[in-house]
């Protein structure tokens, strides 16, 4: 098994080493902070070019980010929304603190 296919498996810090060591691929990304809580659900077409965006950015909410998952989807869109409709089942309701939409109405 590759290093990316362990991606999903645990929180790994949410750095430029680990996130510039990401391959070209389509997926989602969890962002959480110290005590991996999830703050983030994000999607994209290049994990590595979005996260190493979001590292060197000035939004304050994401900044708190400590850890973050991976998850390969060649539908990036479909499994951010999975992710949503799991994290709203377990919180009343509610999405990430730093999300602004919920992407799972696009489910």
């Amino acid at each position: 098994m590759s290093e990316v296919e362990q991606f999903g498996d645990d929180w790994l810090p949410f750095d430029e080493k680990k996130a510039a060591k990401l391959p070209i691929v389509a997926g989602t990304f969890l962002l959480a902070d110290r005590n991996r809580e999830i703050i983030y659900i994000g999607f994209g077409s290049n994990l590595s070019k979005l996260l190493m965006e979001m590292l060197k950015g000035a939004n304050y909410c994401l900044s708190r980010a400590v850890f973050f998952q991976v998850h390969i989807n060649p539908d990036p869109l479909r499994g951010a929304a999975n992710f949503f409709t799991i994290y709203k089942e377990t919180h009343s309701g509610i999405i990430p603190r730093c999300n602004k939409y919920d992407l799972s109405v696009n489910r």
